[in-house]
């Protein structure tokens, strides 16, 4: 999986484009794990209120890093639709190939389905000091009709998993638009070849910053290691550090003796787009419950 660079000129830097926002890496909407938890009620999903230093969180639903990484996937590689600027076309088989995600029987789109209905159902809610936002993310998702139609009408073979497309909520978008955009499409590759959710939520909590010195132990509260056994917290803390030289080499990240994580953003193709928000107003980015996307 490569970022493809333009053939006339192999030394330019690739375009770059928000893939992320401040808000959704700093505060814990992504579970730092791949999978939700079994648990004695399967009918009870994660929901809960976080309070941060960037802002409060409250949650409900499943969203895992393996979620984020389908996003930034979609961000970053997928197809934007011709008609609709909230949806994107891809191939299930490719977003899987990109992600090392082998299914055995090969039902790429069965497995993404459920994915996608995770972050169908899910709400967010992220109050800060400049923004009150309560939505969904995505609004709807399946095969493309249309495209497989043209396809076969144009005498092409017609493969089912080339055409699925994703429909975000407005909200959402509004959301992304109106946040710190984090554009990092250069990243997006070495993220998502990470094998632990982790350090994938490590990385990501700390790219969100242009300069960062704090504790481990402070970051992994931060990114939702919290309520777990000793023995699991410090399981997982060997996980990032396990990778110290992985996350220098690839980020720059550092992380000394005393455990103290340093971080400076310093490739200039990596930066931060910051909105233009009106002075001492909140924007209000709200979906009411009464309101659910059909």
């Amino acid at each position: 999986m490569t970022i493809q660079i333009s053939k006339k000129d192999k030394n330019t830097v690739v375009k770059n484009k928000p893939i992320n926002t401040v808000s959704q890496c700093r505060m814990p909407v992504f579970a730092p794990i791949y999978f939700a938890q079994k648990c004695r009620h399967p009918k009870k999903i994660r929901e809960e209120k976080i309070i941060t230093p960037w802002g409060t969180l409250k949650i409900k639903g499943e969203l895992t890093q393996l979620h984020r990484d389908m996003l930034d996937w979609i961000f970053a590689k997928a197809q934007k639709h011709e008609k609709y600027k909230s949806a994107f076309l891809f191939s299930p088989r490719q977003m899987a190939r990109d992600l090392g995600i082998y299914i055995k029987n090969g039902n790429y789109c069965k497995f993404f389905k459920e994915k996608f209905e995770n972050m169908r159902t899910a709400r967010v809610t992220i109050e800060t000091d400049q923004m009150i936002v309560y939505c969904g993310l995505i609004r709807e998702h399946g095969y493309s009709k249309h495209k497989l139609n043209d396809a076969a009408s144009s005498g092409k073979k017609v493969f089912n998993d080339k055409f699925y497309y994703v429909l975000f909520e407005p909200k959402y978008i509004t959301f992304i638009n109106n946040d710190i955009a984090m554009c990092y499409l250069p990243l997006v590759d070495d993220i998502l070849q990470i094998k632990s959710p982790v350090v994938k939520a490590f990385v990501r909590f700390i790219i969100s910053h242009k300069d960062l010195k704090m504790s481990l132990n402070k970051i992994m509260e931060a990114i939702g290691i919290v309520g777990i056994s000793k023995r699991k917290y410090v399981e997982k803390k060997k996980e990032i550090i396990s990778q110290k030289e992985l996350l220098y080499q690839k980020f720059g990240i550092t992380i000394d003796e005393e455990e103290i994580v340093s971080y400076t953003q310093k490739t200039p193709d990596v930066y931060f787009s910051v909105p233009k928000l009106p002075d001492g107003k909140t924007i209000e980015i709200i979906q009411p419950e009464n309101n659910k996307p059909k």
